[in-house]
C-alpha cells in the first residue's frame, strides 16, 4: 500500500465515523424531541384536566353565592362596565409581593369599580379557595422550586 491510499483509507475512515457519529446525535436529538412532546402533551392534558376542574369549582361557588342572595350580575362585571381608555400600572416591581390590597386598589382606581366590605370578604374567600388548590398542583409547586 502506498501512502496516498492509507491516507484516502483514513479520510474514507474519518468522514465514516464522523458521519455516524453525526447521525447518532440526529437520532438521540429526534429521541429528546419525541420524549419533550410526549410530555407537553402530558400537561396538555392535565391542565385541561385542571381547568374543567377550576371551572366546576367556580360554577359551584358560583351557585353557592346565588343561593346566599348574589346574583351572576352582581359578582362578575360585564366587560363593557370596565373602562378601556388607560393602562393598569403595576402597583409594585414583583408580583409576587401583591396582596389582596393591591387588588382592591387597582380595582377602585385603574377599574373604577368600588368594591365595598361585602364584596372583599367574598374575593378574600375565593382568593383563598383558588390559592389553597393552586398551591397543591404539582406544576406550581414545581415553580417554585
Amino acid at each position: 500500500m502506498n501512502s496516498e491510499t492509507v491516507s484516502e483509507t483514513l479520510r474514507i475512515s474519518c468522514k465514516y465515523n464522523y458521519e455516524s457519529q453525526v447521525i447518532s446525535l440526529l437520532q438521540a436529538m429526534h429521541s429528546e424531541i419525541i420524549s419533550l412532546k410526549t410530555g407537553q402533551d402530558t400537561i396538555k392534558l392535565e391542565l385541561n384536566s385542571t381547568r374543567e376542574e377550576l371551572n366546576s369549582k367556580i360554577d359551584y361557588l358560583q351557585s353557592q353565592l346565588d343561593n346566599r342572595g348574589f346574583s351572576e350580575q352582581e359578582t362578575v362585571p360585564s366587560a363593557t362596565d370596565i373602562p378601556c381608555n388607560s393602562l393598569i400600572r403595576a402597583p409594585i416591581p414583583n408580583i409576587w409581593d401583591i396582596t389582596l390590597k393591591h387588588v382592591f386598589k387597582m380595582m377602585s382606581e385603574d377599574l373604577g369599580i368600588e368594591v365595598n366590605n361585602k364584596e372583599k370578604a367574598t374575593l378574600r374567600v375565593c382568593t383563598k379557595i383558588i390559592c389553597d388548590e393552586l398551591a397543591v398542583h404539582p406544576l406550581v409547586k414545581d415553580l417554585g422550586s
